[in-house]
């Protein structure tokens, strides 16, 4: 019982739209105004309750993964024995290559969200952060169920449009589920700066040189000796021969470090008097210099023109016109 002292007035529903694809479940908002709540039934800390509901994130869309792959089974039980039943031009429909193309894909979307769904799970009772994978199984698979459900009504033709069949059901409460519990552009999202963290190794820039025979890039396995020093000369050095290797991308803090055992106020001081004298470019993000490029003067003082010229040993240069 709350203490006597403590407001009591109630809450109330506020009614909203309907959901497509929940017929017949009320949907509305719950509006609190003085209701006491003992400290007991408080989840987390105050102030934490943004951080409480977002925890819950990738167990719900988990959740959904395994809800949607109940649909895609459902469609497969409707579209395959119907097609093997629909008799047009006198054969069964299901004989018909392109239905067989849309069987196809409905099966493969199907196994592969299994698989999905399946090892999110199983890494979630291994207790590791399914951030990553639970984000991919519910954009897979909530994208995937909506394709597949377009595909078995078009394969059932105009059967496929009415309410006997439960294609048109699965198809809106599959739209629902590209926007419940996140949705696919919020997923992308997530996936996209989760995984910048998670495989920052895997997408490391691969490192080539420029081969001393061929004249072309080719992969190299041996990090380049650190110098102990950085001046002008040596870093624009490394931006020049960097353009050899890749023509158009500027190089990061991270690759020029490589070549310097240096601090970053250091890196910085250089690489603004090489801006200075206009023999680079930089990019600049929030938190400062981010990406240097050599200019074309700065190519040039850094190495003769003829450094940047290239011909097979095979080929006549008197007939290079």
């Amino acid at each position: 019982m709350y203490p006597p002292e403590w407001p009591r007035d109630t809450w109330s529903v506020e009614k909203i739209n309907e959901v497509i694809g929940f017929e017949n479940i009320q949907n509305g908002v719950l509006n609190f105004h003085n209701v006491a709540v003992p400290i007991s039934n408080m989840l987390g800390e105050e102030g934490d309750g943004w951080r409480v509901m977002m925890a819950g994130l990738n167990f719900e869309r988990t959740l959904i993964c395994a809800q949607v792959l109940g649909w895609m089974r459902e469609l497969l039980r409707n579209v395959v024995p119907y097609t093997q039943r629909r008799v047009q031009f006198g054969r069964p429909t299901i004989s018909f290559v392109n239905n067989q193309f849309k069987i196809a894909d409905m099966i493969t979307r199907l196994k592969i969200a299994s698989l999905l769904t399946y090892y999110t799970a199983y890494l979630w009772d291994l207790g590791w952060d399914i951030t990553l994978e639970s984000n991919m199984a519910k954009l897979f698979n909530c994208e995937g169920v909506m394709a597949s459900s377009l595909d078995a009504i078009q394969v059932m033709g105009g059967d496929g449009l009415t309410p006997f069949y439960p294609l048109s059901a699965i198809m809106n409460v599959a739209k629902v589920e590209n926007i419940a519990g996140g949705t696919m552009e919020a997923c992308r999202m997530v996936i996209q700066r989760t995984a910048m963290r998670q495989m920052t190794e895997d997408l490391k820039m691969p490192r080539r040189v420029v081969h001393d025979d061929l004249g072309v890039p080719v992969p190299a396995s041996q990090m380049p000796e650190r110098k102990k020093e950085i001046d002008e000369e040596g870093l624009l050095r490394v931006l020049a021969e960097d353009y050899r290797v890749n023509p158009g991308l500027h190089m990061s803090r991270e690759d020029m470090k490589e070549f310097f055992d240096v601090n970053e106020e250091r890196l910085d001081e250089v690489l603004l008097a090489l801006e200075n004298q206009g023999l680079v470019k930089l990019n600049r993000d929030k938190k400062g210099i981010a990406l240097a490029k050599a200019t074309y003067d700065g190519l040039e003082k850094a190495f003769p023109l003829d450094h940047y010229k290239w011909f097979p040993s095979w080929i006549e240069k008197e007939n290079i016109f």
